[in-house]
């Protein structure tokens, strides 16, 4: 269909100007870049909604719009402003008011949120993952398959401008971002972990072109060839992982090319035995020690601007003490940063500034209080059932669907330690992962082609 190809080129040039443009997050680094994606991306999600009239949206997509739903009235809800004697019973607010008193001030009517104005900042990243997600939703699974190859395409991009900026040295002009890891490489980002995350992403991708390879034709040296190119592509993902230097990705690259592989083997041979299920569960069993007891506990904040950098597990227990003083209200969407000096102890020979938790759950329980906690859960939940749909499904686009789950996987575990859906880029291929693990909405010629029922599981799967 024609408006299937608009579409479809629609969402690829938004991924790559996500990309391009999305490598930081917060208004200290990036903020024209992220400002002209967010114009873009109201452009996009206004042609995302026209097209979608007359069609039905797919039942597993009504929770996610109901969880950013509701995740957008409560911070909406933050920013109205309350009598003084309401906003001073809110947990976290008695010093405020107490600075009011001290200069001799009667408090205004202010908003639950701390930071309103960081609120507003934080809603508009919204727009492109949005953008992102609906039009994603109208395509089919042929048209998917593009975005993974124009994912898998950056990725290659990225190590490509990595490498360069390494032989640059840290004075390299083609590092894009003034506040950076001066000496490793980050393509496209401000933060090297979220390059890696990138590229852990890709994987999944290498996984499904694997599978689609085998499943695509009965020749077997075309077959072989096919899988033979993905998994060296998936080799050259890994490389790159390793160039990058980042402790997350290293523990990461297990799962994810583990969950790579299992995207091809399930359609090679069939479903998954209980073998494999257990390796994939002590894989990740080992990540969540590694995160919470190894290495990734005790990794600097950022190793090139101090020689004592403070640890995820200080980071996050100092945020956990945020989260006891706000809860059950929180201290607001984006107040993060501002928060969290008033609890660290003031060290005149440290230079680093604490921007984000590097643990995105300990941070959204101190912005959002009970309530980004619950949506927090509602997600995971939402994932697990269209995971276990994804990977029991022998259907057309059920590959694809589990290269989306499998991509959300290593976003929501890497958030453990670090906070990449926080810029526009990780959001967007988030959003699109989201969209993938769905089914497409229903319209016409979409339906048509893929009620098929001929042939063996493999067939089916050619996505």
């Amino acid at each position: 269909m024609r408006i299937e190809r608009v579409l479809t080129g629609a969402a690829t040039t938004l991924l790559v100007l996500a990309i391009l443009l999305g490598g930081a997050s917060g208004a200290r680094a990036g903020a024209a870049a992220n400002a002209a994606l967010q114009i873009v991306s109201i452009l996009l999600l206004v042609a995302a909604v026209w097209t979608a009239r007359g069609t039905t949206l797919p039942a597993g997509a009504r929770p996610l719009f109901w969880i950013v739903g509701l995740f957008a009235g409560y911070t909406l809800l933050t920013l109205i402003p309350l009598p003084p004697s309401v906003w001073a019973a809110i947990p976290g607010r008695e010093p405020i008011m107490r600075g009011y008193a001290l200069l001799g001030m009667d408090a205004p009517a202010l908003p639950a949120a701390m930071q309103p104005q960081n609120s507003l900042a934080s809603l508009l990243w919204l727009l492109p993952p949005a953008a992102m997600f609906l039009l994603v939703l109208q395509l089919s699974a042929e048209r998917r398959r593009v975005l993974l190859l124009a994912l898998v395409i950056m990725a290659g991009l990225s190590i490509g401008l990595g490498i360069t900026q390494l032989l640059g040295g840290p004075g390299s002009d083609l590092r894009f971002y003034r506040i950076t890891n001066p000496s490793l490489p980050v393509g496209f980002f401000a933060n090297a972990n979220h390059l890696a995350t990138l590229l852990l992403c890709a994987l999944p991708a290498a996984g499904y072109f694997a599978a689609r390879a085998v499943s695509s034709s009965r020749r077997r040296a075309k077959r072989f060839s096919g899988v033979a190119v993905a998994g060296t592509l998936g080799a050259f993902l890994l490389i790159g992982i390793a160039i990058i230097g980042s402790t997350a990705a290293y523990g990461l690259a297990f799962p994810a090319a583990f969950s790579a592989l299992l995207i091809y083997r399930r359609v090679a041979h069939g479903r998954i035995g209980g073998r494999w299920l257990a390796g994939l569960s002590v894989i990740f069993i080992l990540f969540l020690g590694f995160a919470f007891a190894g290495p990734l506990n005790r990794e600097g904040l950022s190793q090139e601007l101090s020689a004592a950098p403070a640890s995820r597990g200080t980071l996050a227990a100092t945020t956990l003490e945020g989260v006891r003083q706000t809860f059950p209200v929180g201290s607001g969407l984006g107040s993060f940063a501002d928060y969290y000096r008033t609890l660290e102890q003031p060290n005149p020979e440290m230079s680093e500034y604490v921007n984000h938790a590097h643990n995105d759950y300990v941070e959204i329980a101190l912005e959002l209080g009970l309530v980004g906690v619950l949506l927090v859960l509602a997600f995971l939940y939402w994932w697990g059932r269209r995971v276990i749909a994804a990977w029991n499904a022998d259907t057309s686009g059920a590959s694809i669907a589990r290269a989306g789950s499998v991509i959300i996987m290593i976003v929501v575990l890497h958030s453990i330690v670090d906070y990449p859906i926080r810029t526009s880029a990780m959001a967007v291929v988030f959003a699109m992962a989201c969209a993938l693990i769905l089914p497409s909405s229903t319209r016409g010629e979409a339906v048509r082609s893929g009620t098929g029922t001929r042939g063996p599981a493999r067939h089916i799967e050619a996505d």
